[in-house]
């Protein structure tokens, strides 16, 4: 069933469906696929779930979000450091609007459900854990850049844990699944291991299903 009015043949649905099948496409990418073809094909999704919050006139905030997660999957699509570094920066002010976005969804619940808390204090165990981990393999050159994407990445779900729905709770959850396992494939696992593949693949399909919980749980 599709989330938006119109069938088919709307608008939102159509970028939608879309945006799904061009995320498949870079899913089924070949092993050595990479260029501005590829880069622009992983841009494809976030592009056009900016288009559809933009369209049915979702907060500002969630568009920023997603326009420059856009950004960041360009940059993340080559390789090299200053590609790194220029993904890791807007998807780092990317979880500042979703912070503040969520921030603004009303007062905080940890009081009146505290199961919230308990996915709060595990959001944090989780951060120093991988701090912790990362400490000993990340050059020492991205180390401030990386633990600082992992504190807005930890606060982005804490907040949403504070203040949204189960539905951006979730997508919160599943985005900082998304991450760890970005890490673990940049700076944990060696480039040749098989299970880079394995890894890969993870980090996208947890992304885009994070994406879209949350671009569900603001626009249908």
């Amino acid at each position: 069933m599709l989330p938006y009015a119109g069938g088919i043949e709307g608008t939102e649905n159509g970028a939608l469906i879309f945006a799904i099948v061009a995320a498949l496409l870079y899913l089924l990418r070949p092993n050595t696929a990479g260029g501005f073809k590829y880069a622009a094909l992983k841009t494809i999704p976030l592009a056009l779930f900016t288009f559809i919050a933009w369209q049915l006139q979702a907060p500002w905030l969630l568009v920023a979000g997603f326009a420059l997660s856009a950004v960041g999957d360009w940059c993340l699509a080559f390789d090299g450091e200053k590609a790194f570094l220029g993904g890791l920066s807007s998807f780092f002010v990317a979880h500042l609007a979703y912070i503040a976005l969520f921030a603004g969804l009303g007062p905080e619940r940890f009081t009146s459900e505290p199961w919230r808390v308990v996915i709060a204090v595990a959001l944090i165990a989780h951060a120093l854990w991988m701090s912790r981990k990362l400490a000993r393999a990340v050059p020492s050159e991205l180390k401030y850049p990386v633990f600082a994407y992992v504190t807005a990445i930890s606060l982005m779900g804490i907040s949403a844990t504070a203040f949204g729905s189960l539905t951006v709770i979730l997508g919160a959850l599943v985005f900082a699944l998304s991450d760890t396992l970005l890490a673990t494939g940049k700076f944990l696992v060696g480039a040749s291991d098989p299970r880079q593949r394995l890894i890969s693949a993870g980090v996208w399909i947890t992304y885009i299903a994070a994406q879209t919980l949350l671009l569900i749980a603001f626009t249908a």
